[in-house]
This record gives C-alpha cells, sequence and structure tokens, in this order.
C-alpha cells in the first residue's frame, strides 16, 4: 500500500514538471511571436520613412531673386526662403503668380495678354522698377534657384515662363512685354503695345532658333515712326546672345497694317549686304517681286549697320 502511494505521489510530481514546462514553452513562443510582429511593425514603419526621403516631392515656391548673372549664387528676399511673416504679405501675390503660370503653363495666351493688363499684375511689376531683380514662381535646385519650369516678373511689365537652369533663363522659353497706357503716357505715341520673343534660350540670353514679334496700335502709329523705326512686325531665324544671327525671315508693317515679307543673312547683329552702295548697303531683299520680276530692297546706312537684335535682350 505504501509502494502504490508513493507511485502516484512520482506520477503527481511527473505530471507538474510536464505541465510546467509546457507553460513555459507557450511563454517562450508567446514572447517571440510579439518580438517577431514588433520587429515587423518596425520594419515596416522605417520602409515609408526611408521611401519619404528618398522620393522627395518636387518643390515649388516663390521667391524673390536679385539678379547677379553669371554669377551662380542667389540672394533669396529677405536672405531666407519665404519666412511665415513674408509668405503672409505677399500671399496675394503669389495667388496671382500662380494664376499667371497655370494659364501660360496652358498656353491659353488671351487669358495670359489680359492678366497681364490688369493693375493687380502691374502693381507686382511696378514694386521692382530700378532695381536688379525679379519675382520667380515654379519650380527650384537643391540650392533654390530657379531650375525646370517657372515664371519670372520683371520691372516694366516684363515677364518670362520657359525653362530654367542653374538660376538662368535656359531651353525653351516666352519673354513678353506690354505697353499699359496710363494718364501719364496718353498722349503720347507708344507704337509698339507688345513686345515678344519665343524659342531658345541659353545663359539667360536667346540663343538658337526662335521668333521676335511687335503687335502695333495702328490708330496712335505715324507715318515718321514708321520711317523711323522700320517697324518690325516678326524676325524669325537664329539669335546669339539675343542679336540676329543666320538667315532671317522677317515682316515689316506700315501705318496702316500692310506687310511685307524680307529676307536677310545677319552676323552678331550685324546685317550682311546684297548689294554694296555709295552710301547705303541694301540688307533686306523683298519675297514678293514687282511686274518686271523684280525684287525691292531695303537700305541702310553703313554705319547704322550695328547691334542688331531684341531690345533689352541683348548682351
Amino acid at each position: 500500500m505504501k509502494k502504490l502511494k508513493k507511485v502516484k505521489h512520482i506520477e503527481v510530481i511527473l505530471g507538474l514538471i510536464v505541465i510546467i514546462f509546457l507553460a513555459v514553452i507557450a511563454l517562450v513562443l508567446l514572447i517571440k511571436r510579439e518580438i517577431d510582429h514588433q520587429a515587423k511593425k518596425d520594419m515596416e514603419s522605417y520602409s515609408e520613412i526611408s521611401l519619404v526621403r528618398v522620393q522627395p516631392e518636387e518643390e515649388e515656391i516663390s521667391i524673390f531673386v536679385e539678379d547677379i548673372a553669371p554669377l551662380p549664387l542667389y540672394q533669396i528676399f529677405g536672405g531666407e526662403r519665404y519666412q511665415a511673416a513674408v509668405l503672409t504679405e505677399r500671399k496675394q501675390e503669389d495667388n496671382q503668380l500662380k494664376e499667371l503660370y497655370e494659364y501660360w503653363d496652358a498656353y491659353k495666351m488671351d487669358a495670359v495678354e489680359e492678366l497681364v493688363r490688369l493693375e493687380r499684375l502691374q502693381k507686382i511689376s511696378r514694386e521692382l522698377e530700378g532695381k536688379n531683380k525679379f519675382y520667380y514662381y515654379g519650380s527650384v535646385d537643391a540650392l533654390g534657384r530657379p531650375a525646370g519650369k517657372g515664371l519670372a516678373v520683371y520691372e516694366n511689365n516684363a515677364y518670362y515662363f520657359g525653362e530654367w537652369k542653374d538660376g538662368l533663363r535656359h531651353g525653351k522659353g516666352m519673354w513678353l512685354e506690354v505697353a499699359i497706357y496710363t494718364e501719364e503716357n496718353a498722349d503720347k505715341n507708344l507704337g509698339a503695345i507688345e513686345h515678344s520673343y519665343n524659342g531658345s534660350w541659353s545663359k539667360d540670353l536667346p540663343n538658337g532658333e526662335g521668333q521676335e514679334h511687335f503687335s502695333y496700335d495702328y490708330s496712335i502709329l505715324k507715318e515718321e515712326d514708321v520711317k523711323r523705326n522700320e517697324c518690325i512686325a516678326n524676325v524669325i531665324g537664329g539669335f546669339k546672345d539675343g542679336y540676329y544671327h543666320g538667315e532671317m525671315y522677317l515682316m515689316t508693317t506700315d501705318e496702316h497694317g500692310k506687310i511685307k515679307e524680307w529676307s536677310a543673312t545677319c552676323e552678331n547683329g550685324v546685317w550682311v549686304p546684297f548689294i554694296k552702295g555709295n552710301t547705303t548697303d541694301a540688307v533686306f531683299e523683298s519675297y514678293e517681286k514687282d511686274e518686271n520680276g523684280e525684287s525691292e530692297y531695303h537700305y541702310i546706312y553703313p554705319e547704322d549697320n550695328k547691334n542688331y537684335g531684341i531690345i533689352g535682350l541683348k548682351k
């Protein structure tokens, strides 16, 4: 009887040991499961953070840039990218630039030309008068310089929209300047009410193929101004640092809006004569022939034959 009780006592002890052993194994498995679960969460969190760091969104901000080209360093308004106070102060102007940017990007030029004639955009341009600066809205590089696609506003109601590189106009882009009537200049003959260049740029100037264009108000354009200014309506061809360069196609207008078409060749802003004369040289040849099949020529004094290019955009 005593032996039977002893056997049962051993069995109980063994049973308790087995239960404790199984409980320890279960506890270890549970702890391991929690550790693996937490490690997985940490890894997912780390992956999300890494993704944000290696794929930042393209930055698009509005800045006030001092034009000190060709130096690669730019001073940004207030010495820093927009501070909160500056953003609050310029919020309205930034919205105007955003609106103009979006219309220009969609090439809705009727809307662009309407906007730049509004007082609220002219006000931004007037703030820059007498300063070698411009307002900029668009993408920037790691140094905060205009890069990629962007819009700039200059003094005298002039604008540029297009590609940038290292803070300079570079690639494809369009420059536009519009003349605005005010009470002060209402009696003056402004003649050209719009002046633009659309084409290739390099190092902040027109370089490569492009087109210069003038629009006129014929109600105020006078004969003497036509004779004095030649009244070019279009120049299509090559440009070098803002000067006419290469074979050119030109259109001129008179005070009545009659258009003439010409061919010419220019080298670094100097017209190559078709015919050398005693006092003047023939530099433009008309496309339209007369009844005898002869061309008309436009003549120029040799001493005046220099620096032909885009006013305001020549090196």
